[in-house]
């Protein structure tokens, strides 16, 4: 059951590129940390990357196990891995769990990496972060993801629709 990663800074096309995948009939799961954020944000807590980054990514990681378990046979997509909560806490400064790591292999050993795009980059109340940020996150991202050893795959700065057939040439074949 191929479990795969879609990463990348805020703002990069990894949610639209899920959207344009489930809607071909993949199973897709949607990224937790905006759910907590949002969760968050509604009732004025702080677990947030810029406020409470150590327990913002505990609550990340049990809410990411979580879609582990509930992952049907066949091929998954998932929109951030267990492997990003590392290179956030990196990003932060913040010593990362042995745990956290040791689940990195629970998932296909390629990850679609949605670089930094200045033309499609856009703040919302879930998604802060300066474009600068994002070109930050998104090498400790390469960072991490390598030193895990998965196999980077760079989306081009095309259309979703265009993504979504680059994905499907790439993994379709593991149906």
């Amino acid at each position: 059951m191929p479990r795969i990663i879609i990463t990348g800074g805020p703002g990069t096309g990894k949610s639209s590129l899920l959207t344009g995948l489930e809607e071909i009939g993949f199973t897709c799961f949607p990224e937790v940390s905006r759910t907590i954020i949002a969760e968050q944000q509604a009732k004025g807590g702080n677990l947030f990357p810029w406020g409470n980054m150590a327990a913002f990514a505990h609550e990340c990681f049990l809410r990411m196990q979580a879609q582990l378990s509930a992952t049907p046979l066949g091929i998954s997509f998932f929109d951030r891995g267990i492997p990003d909560i590392a290179a956030y806490m990196q990003r932060y400064g913040l010593d990362v769990p042995s745990e956290y790591l040791s689940l990195a292999g629970v998932y296909s050993s390629s990850v679609l990496v949605c670089p930094p795009w200045p033309q499609i980059f856009k703040n919302d109340p879930q998604r802060p972060e300066t474009f600068e940020e994002t070109c930050l996150l998104h090498h400790h991202l390469i960072e991490t993801y390598a030193s895990l050893g998965f196999d980077i795959i760079e989306m081009p700065k095309v259309s979703v629709k265009e993504r979504v057939n680059l994905v499907v040439k790439r993994f379709g074949g593991m149906l």
